[in-house]
């Protein structure tokens, strides 16, 4: 073994969204950026913890920090592997959206919200599996509104990390769903665009990859990290 592991949560997720790879990488550890409200922010403060030859693991929004770090000091990581997790700035439109989300997840609580969603975020297969949803939720409701109106600032704010993934000395590897409703896949593609970085997509799985799929997503990392296994 030659590093730790790092994980990065996405919006409204905590530890549990990784299930038992967080415990199968050697010296994993969860960073909460659930409270900050700016992704470069998030960065500058965790960077400093990052050891030489990490291995950083990010989910969704977790993404954008994962990569921020990784630019400020490319030479603390090992590879980064974004899960559901692209380069591209949020499109200026998608603001109101974003914070009424955040006003009726108040008003409506969070069961109500992801009740409009479950079909744009989990593959065909999983759309129905309660177990599933009841996880999410709760992780949601543990999360809570007031870390909910954080991250959301953090998504209307992510930084432009194109440019950075297409050159990056890091090797990127992205993984998705190709069910994934929230991210088209050429946003998938760009951020896996650079040098020594792969594109893997799951076939039939959405958003929620490490819930949907853990098991294949496992044998991934697995397989392009082997010594990081714990």
């Amino acid at each position: 073994m030659t590093g730790r592991a790092v994980f990065l949560p996405g919006t409204l997720c905590d530890a549990r969204v990784f299930g038992l790879l967080q415990h199968s990488l050697e010296g994993a550890r969860i960073n909460n950026i659930a409270t900050y409200g700016d992704a470069t922010d998030a960065a500058r403060h965790l960077v400093g913890t990052v050891e030489p030859e990490t291995l950083g693991v990010a989910f969704s929004l977790g993404s954008w920090v994962l990569l921020e770090m990784a630019r400020l000091a490319p030479e603390r990581f090992r590879g980064i592997v974004l899960i559901s997790g692209n380069a591209f700035p949020d499109a200026s439109e998608n603001a109101i959206s974003r914070r009424d989300r955040v006003t009726r997840g108040r008003e409506s609580g969070f069961n109500a919200v992801f009740a409009e969603e479950w079909d744009r975020m989990l593959g065909p297969q999983h759309r129905t599996n309660t177990a599933l949803r009841s996880l999410i939720v709760e992780m949601a409701e543990a999360v809570g509104h007031e870390r909910h109106a954080l991250q959301t600032e953090m998504n209307i704010n992510r930084p432009d990390l194109r440019a950075f993934a297409a050159r990056a000395r890091v090797p990127i590897h992205v993984i998705a769903g190709s069910a994934d409703g929230l991210c088209p896949r050429d946003r998938y593609e760009q951020a896996a665009s650079g040098p020594d970085s792969t594109l893997t997509v799951l076939d039939g799985v959405g958003h929620y990859v490490p819930l949907e799929a853990p098991a294949v997503l496992a044998a991934h990392l697995y397989r392009l990290f082997p010594d990081y296994v714990a």
